[in-house]
């Protein structure tokens, strides 16, 4: 939504900023957004933001931040669409790797 929208550029005047949720957003110092939209109701789940950030640690040291946590984002979003409908945030880091695969398959 615009609201949404303009919360995520408001917050990031100092460094990038990503608002998870269906449609994952995130934005840059200027402003400029990414929409992720991979993501499902999977990911409503307790410690799976706990997921995305070690993945957004893993890949920011050769990116720049907001396209690092794009890349994150979209990668957990994959991994949800792999996960059984009852999932807890402990069975995502298992479902990475089979998820880059078909990401990489594409």
């Amino acid at each position: 939504s615009a609201d949404r929208c303009a919360a995520v550029r408001e917050a990031a005047k100092d460094s990038a900023v990503l608002l998870k949720g269906p449609t994952t957003l995130v934005s840059d110092v200027n402003g400029d957004l990414i929409f992720v939209r991979n993501a499902n109701q999977r990911l409503a789940t307790a410690g799976t933001g706990d997921v995305l950030t070690g993945i957004i640690g893993a890949i920011i040291r050769n990116s720049p931040i907001h396209l690092a946590a794009a890349a994150a984002a979209h990668w957990h979003g994959q991994a949800s669409q792999l996960a059984q409908p009852h999932m807890t945030a402990s069975d995502l880091p298992l479902l990475l790797d089979p998820a880059r695969s078909a990401m990489l398959s594409k």
